[in-house]
């Protein structure tokens, strides 16, 4: 049995984005990717725009919340996406 391929979308706020990013990760490639994001600065909850446009295209992301990056240090992930205009990233 092969390992799934971990892989973290990160942006600012790990409100809308990436949380879409790792939504669609999940549903279209759940079987070979363990998908995950986090935020540089995340905010309270999730966009909730995003939670709908996710939802009318059939994707459940309402569980889903949103995270500092710091709190996935350590994990092993594969080399990632970056989204978003994070002076901090350069």
């Amino acid at each position: 049995m092969n390992k799934k391929i971990k892989v973290l979308f990160f942006c600012i706020g790990n409100a809308c984005r990436s949380q879409i990013a790792e939504g669609w990760a999940r549903r279209l490639k759940g079987d070979v990717i363990e998908a995950s994001s986090a935020g540089t600065a995340p905010g309270d909850k999730l966009n909730h725009y995003a939670v709908k446009l996710m939802a009318d295209a059939g994707v459940d992301i309402s569980r889903q919340f949103p995270k500092r990056i710091d709190s996935l240090r350590g994990k092993d992930r594969s080399p990632h996406q970056a989204q978003g205009r994070d002076p901090g990233l350069r």
